[in-house]
Parts: C-alpha cells; sequence; structure tokens
C-alpha cells in the first residue's frame, strides 16, 4: 500500500494510550514496514535479526523491538503489530487484481484484432462514382480551368501595375534629389495650372513641361506663349544673316 490508513479508534484504543512514547514511535516504524508489504500486519521469522537488520528495514532497533509493549506482540519467531488496517489491504488488493485483469484482457482483444480500426464495408460505405458523367462534362470542366486562368491574369497584372507605380516613385525621388531639376520643375509647375492631377502624374514624359527633358517649346507654351514655328525659325535666320551683311559693309565702308 501508498498510503497508511489508521482509523481513529487505534489511536483512542486503551493499548495505544497507557503506551510509552518509544513504544508508539517504535509502533508506527512497523505499522508503516507491514504496510509497504502487504503482510497482514505479521513480521515473520524476524526473531533472529540482529540490531542493523531492524535498523536497516524498519527503522528500530533491536532493543527497541525486545520492550513488552501493548502495540506489538511475539508469536513464536513472528511479530504481530497492533491496529493493522487489514480491511484496507484487501480493498486495494481486490483493485490491484481488477486492473490487472483489465489490462490483461485489452491485450487479449489487441492480440486478437490486430487492426485498430474495422475495414470499411462496401455496402455500407460505398466509394464514390469517378466516371466523367458524375464528376461534369469536359465543357464544365474547361469553362473552370479558363476562369481559374482569367482570375490568375488579373492578380498578375495587378502586381505588375503595383510594381510599376513603386517603381514610378523611386524614380521620382531621385529626380527630387537633383537641385537643378527640382527648381527648373518648381518653377514651372508653379505657372501650370495642376488641373486636379498628382505631381507623379505630370512628371510623366516629356511632353510635359516639368519634365526635366521637356523642350523649350513646351515649356513656353505652358507659360502662355506660341510655340515656335518653322516659319519663325527662317524668319529669325533671314535676320541674323541680314544683320551679318549690314557688318559686313559697315567694315569695309
Amino acid at each position: 500500500m501508498e498510503y497508511l490508513n489508521i482509523h481513529c479508534t487505534v489511536i483512542e484504543s486503551p493499548e495505544f494510550k497507557r503506551s510509552e512514547p518509544v513504544d508508539r514511535a517504535t509502533w508506527l516504524c512497523l505499522l508503516h514496514y507491514c504496510a509497504k508489504q502487504e503482510n497482514g500486519g505479521v513480521l515473520a521469522d524476524c526473531v533472529n535479526w540482529s540490531d542493523r537488520e531492524w535498523i536497516e528495514v524498519c527503522g528500530v532497533t533491536l532493543a527497541e523491538v525486545s520492550r513488552p509493549s501493548r502495540l506489538w506482540r511475539w508469536m513464536g519467531e513472528s511479530l504481530e503489530v497492533f491496529g493493522y488496517p487489514h480491511k484496507q489491504e484487501q480493498v486495494v488488493q481486490q483493485k490491484r487484481e481488477l486492473a490487472i485483469n483489465a489490462s490483461r484482457k485489452r491485450w487479449r482483444d489487441s492480440a486478437s484484432h490486430p487492426t485498430p480500426y474495422p475495414i470499411p464495408d462496401k455496402e455500407s460505405n460505398p466509394i464514390p462514382d469517378q466516371s466523367p458523367d458524375a464528376m461534369g462534362s469536359d465543357t464544365e470542366s474547361d469553362t473552370d480551368a479558363e476562369n481559374v486562368r482569367d482570375r490568375i491574369n488579373d492578380r498578375k497584372q495587378d502586381r505588375n501595375a503595383k510594381r510599376k507605380g513603386k517603381e514610378w516613385k523611386g524614380m521620382e525621388g531621385k529626380e527630387r534629389g537633383n537641385t537643378s531639376v527640382r527648381s527648373t520643375s518648381a518653377s514651372v509647375e508653379d505657372d501650370v495650372p495642376s488641373s486636379g492631377l498628382t505631381r507623379a502624374s505630370r512628371l510623366i514624359g516629356p511632353d510635359n513641361p516639368n519634365h526635366p527633358m521637356a523642350s523649350l517649346d513646351v515649356i513656353l507654351g505652358a507659360r502662355g506663349f506660341a510655340p515656335r514655328s518653322s516659319h519663325d525659325e527662317d524668319a529669325e535666320a533671314e535676320r541674323k544673316r541680314e544683320l551679318i551683311r549690314k557688318q559686313a559693309e559697315a567694315s569695309r565702308g
């Protein structure tokens, strides 16, 4: 037994109350040893034990056990301890036997049925039909496949659009880092109305006046000047030639 169950009537008995404290301590040690061994409260063939054997086995000395006491008595070569819980020992042994029998039955059942789970019956659990008629026509499967491909392509396009937006933000940061470009774009941006567009949308290409590679005609057009035509360029070239001719004649005269 793992627990020593002592009834209160044992502690209140005349045998216990009339005993000396040394006898009470010796009796408790003897009772503890008998409970561990489940020997019915009898130490068999212990009359010839030495003092060291009594100390090692029961935790008492030979002199303490040899004292006359009401808490134990000698019966030939054996020692009987008073107040041993015989009923509690029987209960423990019965429960142990029941547990052993249940364990043996469980092992016998597992040996007779090595498969832990029964094999499913085809009649009670029929296998689902895998034929094309049951699974659906080829047209339906092709339609589903096309829908899946369309969704995949849409997701790819969305990711590419987001990636391009992130790349353009990085390019915008680099352009903003340039002092000359920043000053030029800022001056032009003050003159050109935004018309509700963001900065990133206005810096898309060289056709916008805010772009660093915008031509002079685009910038002048944004500021309200009419763009120069080929006729204007020819007239300006003619004026330059006329001015050079006049300077040459003045130098010869």
